[in-house]
């Protein structure tokens, strides 16, 4: 049961963490549509930590559902 809980603390920090970058996206893509070049910049390195963030969750989840599956 312990991994189990270990699983949901780190699925829901995963998460965290994509709501807050999502968030962060919107006043950086305001600005880098009126022309603000480092506003671009962020945007695209949030976009990276997003897509980084969003691969990470993926592997924890399909390792968690491979280990149900061995365990059955």
């Amino acid at each position: 049961m312990s991994e189990e809980n270990d699983f949901v603390e780190l699925l829901d920090d995963h998460y965290s963490v994509l709501k807050v970058l999502v968030d962060s996206l919107e006043k950086d893509i305001n600005k880098s549509l009126k022309g603000n070049k480092s506003a671009g910049v962020r945007l695209r390195k949030t976009l990276r930590e997003i897509g980084k963030t969003s691969s990470a969750m993926n592997k924890s989840s399909l390792l968690h559902r491979k280990s149900l599956i061995v365990e059955d």
